[in-house]
């Protein structure tokens, strides 16, 4: 967390602990009780809570994807005065079956007023019924009413004042969160309704791709820069296809891991991998070029040489060494070395040059 965010919060030391402006208090009634409860994952969320009569009803909860939990549902159907709904959207949600469903309790209650608040930014979960208020871990999305997805929750349970608190929250939310978009849905047709979602879901997946670019670019960066530590002329072909090959694997899963849509970087990949798979194919032959070249000639004229010279053994066929023919064939192991390997450093430059170059093409697609 950064320094100057620190500063705004009022933060003095970790050991101080942490002091918050007034700005960030929400107002409590005085002297109230507060309970910790756990909800334990055996319990889906309409076994631990029932829905009552009320006259005003506020929840809050992260994302719904298909709609709230049956307890939201009953508890809205069932209030006669004012609810309001605070909540996310998942990536794709069924917008139509959410419509549906506040359609459906709009129909079947006898509430004065019914406020769709949208915010991409919340993570509140609260549940406030008259002076009863819970707030901790729970949401109160569909999802909370199968057992198969239920978890242990915690959260602190008001018997008094839960009007008051649910009413400071939301008014803090609707005057700090710019990204708040609120409709009271009282007497809006169904397709109002979807309207009004589809709008915010429109809103939430422009979020997602500012989210997904500022992820991908950090996931980018981060492949990018270990494929790229060492890979200069200080490399051989063995040791950036060795260390480096798995980065190509990385790079491609890495800008593509956890994002909506897949990311077309594929060819390049492709390309990159060609490279060094050609170039590594390439100086494996040059190696045993010049490992059998310099075998075959020095031999071949040190023989010719010798053999022309009289020095011939007589068990063998071939020529005898000595101080004069060792020397010839030393320069020539020389010369040839001298000449193969220099093909190999430019081999090796070259390949290094491209590789780099692959890179930064990769780099620049994927962050575009």
């Amino acid at each position: 967390m950064g320094s100057s965010y620190m500063k705004m919060l009022g933060h003095r030391s970790f050991t101080q602990g942490m002091m918050f402006s007034p700005t960030f208090k929400i107002p409590m009634p005085d002297n109230i009780k507060s309970n910790l409860l756990i909800r334990p994952k055996e319990f889906i969320l309409s076994e631990f809570i029932k829905s009552e009569p009320s006259q005003s009803l506020t929840v809050f909860t992260y994302t719904i994807g298909s709609g709230f939990s049956c307890l939201v549902e009953n508890s809205a159907k069932k209030c006669r005065g004012d609810v309001n709904l605070v909540f996310g959207l998942t990536e794709n949600p069924k917008v139509d079956k959410i419509s549906k469903q506040i359609y459906a309790i709009l129909k079947n209650s006898k509430l004065t007023s019914l406020t769709l608040h949208f915010s991409k930014s919340s993570h509140i979960k609260l549940f406030q019924r008259d002076n009863y208020l819970l707030v901790g871990s729970q949401n109160f999305s569909m999802s909370s009413d199968i057992e198969k997805y239920s978890s242990d929750e915690i959260m602190m349970e008001y018997t008094e004042g839960g009007e008051d608190i649910s009413r400071n929250v939301l008014n803090y939310l609707k005057s700090n969160d710019g990204s708040i978009e609120s409709l009271n849905v009282y007497g809006k047709s169904e397709k109002e309704i979807e309207s009004f979602l589809n709008i915010c879901s429109d809103q939430n997946k422009t979020l997602e791709r500012t989210m997904i670019a500022t992820h991908k670019k950090d996931i980018v960066e981060h492949v990018f820069e270990n494929f790229m530590i060492g890979l200069d002329d200080s490399l051989t072909i063995e040791e950036v296809f060795e260390n480096k090959l798995e980065f190509i694997s990385e790079f491609w899963e890495g800008t593509c891991q956890s994002f909506s849509q897949v990311i077309p970087l594929q060819g390049l990949v492709d390309h990159l991998e060609g490279i060094m798979h050609e170039a590594y194919g390439q100086h494996i032959i040059l190696l045993e070029e010049i490992e059998l070249n310099i075998y075959d000639k020095a031999e071949e004229m040190a023989q010719d040489t010798l053999c022309e010279d009289g020095y011939t053994d007589p068990d063998t066929g071939k020529a005898y060494n000595d101080s004069t023919t060792n020397k010839e064939l030393n320069d020539l192991i020389e010369s040839i070395s001298d000449d193969l390997l220099q093909k190999n450093r430019n081999l090796e430059e070259n390949f290094v040059n491209e590789v780099n170059s692959t890179l930064l093409i990769l780099l620049e697609e994927s962050l575009n």
